[in-house]
């Protein structure tokens, strides 16, 4: 995610270069043949309504990106508060009895690192990543976790799980009280609640025709621009069509890059800071060593 008050215009302009070579190349060729063949024609009512068109078209598009990625920012957003609710539930309501102080805090540390390995497979898993190949999921999940969440359909609900068992267990060996398991199981039922969330938004991409029908009207409205302005615009429709057609192709293409808000693209969402966060938070709290935050790089924290 871009965390810079400053946009990289000139890798913007860059990652554009096709685009904007399109619209010189037909604003180009159409002041060339107005020279030879000139036509007095007047478009400049079609092509006030077909630009009013392609803009509602394109700000439905992008609206329709920015809720699902405000969304998931939210999301995680839920993710980080309940994390540290967890943490406390954790080394706080699960009570060491008399001579039972050492295997108590064994359990409160393997619940919360635990917890920690379910954070950064949510993250691997919302970006098709892989999880014995993570770093940090094999830092904080033993082998025969991981080894185990390579036969199940959802990873992270298996972890849930695991987490819940080892909670219960703790509430049959007098650890716990039954209102304290209730209050963790909530905790636990939000978990699910906001990794269902994520995993909509990840499995329901946007209607294709959103994203067919916007770039090929920018194209051609830049095509019907040209050649219907050169009368009046001359050569100065070459510079007019630029201007028009970029500002056009920026909305398209940010409604395309925020659409999947999980996606490593500068700017999706920084989930593997965020992840980061709430791995040293977590870790501050059982007085485990605790890597660092990572920090934006130019600008960009991913």
């Amino acid at each position: 995610m871009v965390v810079k008050k400053t946009l990289p215009i000139g890798r913007i302009v860059w990652s554009m270069r096709h685009s904007l070579l399109f619209f010189l190349v037909v604003s180009g060729a159409a002041a060339g043949l107005h020279r030879y063949q000139s036509w007095d024609a007047d478009f400049s009512s079609v092509l006030t309504v077909l630009g009013l068109a392609v803009s509602i078209f394109l700000g439905t598009r992008i609206r329709i990106a920015y809720d699902r990625w405000w969304e998931g920012r939210k999301l995680w957003g839920r993710m980080i508060n309940r994390s540290r609710i967890l943490s406390r539930q954790f080394t706080q309501f699960i009570e060491a009895p008399q001579g039972k102080s050492e295997e108590v805090e064994q359990l409160q540390k393997k619940l919360v690192l635990r917890h920690v390995g379910y954070i950064h497979t949510h993250r691997v898993c919302l970006r098709g990543e892989s999880i014995p190949n993570d770093e940090s999921c094999t830092r904080f999940l033993s082998e025969d976790e991981v080894a185990q969440l390579a036969k199940e359909s959802n990873p992270c609900n298996a972890l849930v799980c695991m987490q819940g068992k080892d909670v219960q267990e703790a509430f049959k060996n007098g650890w716990i009280s039954e209102q304290r398991l209730q209050q963790i199981d909530l905790s636990l039922v939000e978990l699910l609640d906001v990794q269902g969330g994520n995993e909509r938004i990840q499995k329901t991409p946007v209607p294709p025709n959103f994203t067919y029908f916007s770039t090929r009207l920018v194209f051609l409205y830049s095509i019907l621009l040209s050649f219907g302005l050169v009368h009046k615009l001359d050569l100065w429709v070459i510079p007019t069509v630029l201007m028009a057609g970029f500002i056009f192709r920026i909305i398209d293409t940010a409604g395309r890059l925020i659409e999947d808000p999980f996606n490593t693209f500068f700017y999706g969402l920084p989930l593997y800071g965020m992840s980061r966060t709430i791995e040293a938070n977590l870790c501050d709290r059982i007085g485990h060593e605790r890597r660092e935050v990572p920090k934006p790089v130019d600008g960009i924290l991913m």
